[in-house]
C-alpha cells in the first residue's frame, strides 16, 4: 500500500530533478471539444458524488483550464468561484518547508543546528532536535491536540508541556503540524520579523501568489472563505490559498525561483524512517520515478475537516493538475486528477467506477452493488478504470472504519490489474490487517512474482517484508 509500504533501511532511490515544465518540448492546446469533455466530468462528479470545488489543468506554456462548481456556503447562495479559499491542509507544509530551505540557502542556519539555538525558551529536549528532524518530521514531537477555535498560544501551550520525546530524534517518524508551527517560529527567530512577512517577501511576491495567507486570528474569516474546515488559527500551519495560488507556487518551486534544484534534491530523497519508499523527505509529498531514477511525477494531498486538496506534477506529460474542494469527498480530487492528465484518452460520458459505485451503494448498499458490478458493470466502456484512483477510494473506506469493504474494493482492484504487483501487495496489506492471513498468503505469493517479474526493487522489499513478518 503506497503509504503504509515497508522498506530496508539502506534502500535508497536515486533522484534526478533536472527535468521540469521548462524542459517539455510540447505544449497541449485545449480544443473547445476538449473543454466541453472536461466541463461534462466536472458536472458529472457534481452530480455524482457532489464535488464542490475547482480544477486547474495547465502545461510548460501557461494554464489550459480553470472553473469551479458548487457553493461556497452551506445555504448554496453564493456561487463557489475560483477566488474563493480553501485550506490546502498538508499541500500548505511546503510553505514553511520551502521557507526553512531558503535560509539554509542564504547561509542563516544550517540544517544541523539544534532547535534550542534559535527556540531558546522550550524544554531540554529542544537541545536534542535539529532543524532538520521538524523538516522530517523525526523530532519525536507529539501531534497537535486538536480542538475548535485552537490558536497559536493553544498550541505553544501544549508545546511547552510536552515533557519526553516519544522518539529519540532521528531514530523514528511522526507525522504531525508541532514540527510545522515550529518551522515557523524559527523563521520569526532568525529573521527578527513575523513569519507572515517572510513568507509574503520570500514566497509569496516573488511566486505571484495574491490569496494566500497564514490565518492567524482566530476571528479573520473574510467572505472569499468557504464552508467545510476546522475553525483554527495557528502560525505556519492554518494557510488559505486558491487552485491559481498554488499553480503559481508549484511552477515557482519547479523553474527554480524558490530555492535551487540541488537544495531541492535533498528535500525530495526517500524518507526511509517513514516506511514509504515514495514518500519525500520533506514536506512535498510523494514522487513517482522511472527506470533511470528520475522524478517523473510529483503528487501531494492535503485535508482540513471536509476541504481537500491534491497538487499533481506530471512531468512526462508535461502537466499541472491542481484541484480544491469542500465537499468532504477525499477520493473526488484524486478521479478527477486521472481525467484531467488522460482526457485525451476519456470520452465525455465516462465517469471513473468509484463514482457509479458511490451512487450504487447509496441507492442498494454495498453487498449488492458489489454484486451488480460483477453481474453488469465489469466490462462496461462506460466507467474509467484507474488503478491509483480506485485504490484511494477502497484506502479511504477503511481509514473511515469500513475494513471489510475496503478489502472488498481492492480485490476487484487487483482483479482488474492482474499484472499489478502493486495491487496485489495492497490487497495483502489489508487481508493481513483484518487477519485474514490464509487469503493474504496466496496474494503475497502472486504479488512477489509480478514483482521480480517487472523487476521492482520496492515491491519486492515490501511483499517480502509481508511474507517475512507473517509467514517466515
Amino acid at each position: 500500500m503506497k503509504y503504509i509500504k515497508l522498506i530496508l533501511c539502506g534502500f535508497i532511490v536515486l533522484l534526478n530533478v533536472n527535468n521540469g515544465f521548462s524542459q517539455v518540448k510540447n505544449s497541449t492546446v485545449l480544443s473547445a471539444k476538449d473543454i466541453t469533455k472536461i466541463d461534462r466530468i466536472l458536472k458529472s462528479a457534481n452530480e455524482h458524488v457532489g464535488f464542490n470545488g475547482t480544477l486547474l489543468l495547465a502545461d510548460s506554456n501557461g494554464i489550459l483550464y480553470h472553473n469551479s462548481i458548487g457553493f461556497a456556503d452551506t445555504t448554496k447562495t453564493r456561487k463557489l468561484t475560483t477566488a474563493h479559499q480553501i485550506s490546502p491542509g498538508s499541500v500548505g507544509k511546503e510553505f514553511t518547508t520551502v521557507a526553512i530551505m531558503m535560509l539554509v540557502e542564504q547561509g542563516k542556519l544550517n540544517y544541523e543546528d539544534k532547535l534550542s539555538k534559535y527556540v531558546t525558551n522550550l524544554p531540554s529536549w529542544s537541545s536534542q532536535i535539529t532543524i532538520e528532524n521538524i523538516l522530517a518530521h523525526t523530532s519525536g514531537l507529539p501531534g497537535i491536540k486538536w480542538e475548535r477555535n485552537i490558536t497559536t498560544d493553544d498550541v505553544m501551550s501544549q508545546l511547552m508541556a510536552v515533557e519526553k520525546l516519544e522518539f529519540k530524534p532521528g531514530d523514528g517518524f511522526g507525522y504531525n503540524n508541532l514540527n510545522v508551527i515550529l518551522r515557523a517560529v524559527v523563521v520569526e527567530k532568525v529573521t527578527n520579523a513575523p513569519f507572515a512577512t517572510f513568507f509574503k517577501n520570500n514566497i509569496l511576491i516573488p511566486s505571484g501568489m495574491l490569496q494566500t495567507f497564514n490565518k492567524i486570528h482566530i476571528d479573520n474569516d473574510p467572505a472569499s472563505f468557504v464552508y467545510g474546515d476546522i475553525p483554527s488559527a495557528i502560525l505556519g500551519v492554518t494557510m488559505y490559498s486558491t487552485v491559481l495560488d498554488l499553480y503559481h507556487f508549484e511552477k515557482a518551486l519547479w523553474s527554480g525561483l524558490l530555492v535551487s534544484k540541488t537544495a531541492l534534491k535533498k528535500g525530495l530523497a526517500p524518507h526511509l524512517l517513514s516506511g514509504d519508499y515514495e514518500r519525500t523527505y520533506f514536506d512535498f509529498g510523494w514522487f513517482t520515478k522511472n527506470a533511470s531514477g528520475e522524478i517523473t511525477k510529483m503528487t501531494h494531498d492535503g485535508s482540513n475537516a471536509n476541504q481537500h486538496s491534491l497538487k499533481v506534477s506530471d512531468f512526462d506529460k508535461g502537466l499541472i493538475v491542481i484541484i480544491m474542494s469542500n465537499d468532504s469527498r477525499k477520493s473526488t480530487p484524486f478521479e478527477l486528477n486521472d481525467y484531467a492528465l488522460n482526457f485525451t484518452e476519456y470520452n465525455a460520458t465516462q465517469i471513473p467506477q468509484s463514482w457509479w459505485f458511490t451512487k450504487e451503494i447509496k441507492r442498494v448498499g454495498f453487498d449488492t452493488a458489489i454484486a451488480n458490478y460483477k453481474k453488469n458493470m465489469q466490462n462496461t466502456n462506460q466507467l474509467i478504470n484507474d488503478e491509483f484512483s480506485f485504490w484511494v477510494y477502497g484506502y479511504i473506506m477503511m481509514l473511515k472504519g469500513e475494513l471489510d469493504n475496503a478489502i472488498e474494493i481492492l480485490k476487484i482492484n487487483m482483479e482488474n490489474f492482474p499484472e499489478s504487483a502493486d495491487a496485489y501487495d495492497s490487497y495483502a496489506e489489508l487481508l493481513i490487517q483484518a487477519e485474514k492471513f490464509k487469503e493474504a498468503k496466496s496474494v503475497i505469493k502472486k504479488g512477489l512474482k509480478l514483482a521480480k517479474e517487472s523487476n521492482n526493487p520496492n515491491l519486492i522489499i515490501s511483499l517480502t517484508d509481508k511474507w517475512d513478518s507473517n509467514f517466515k
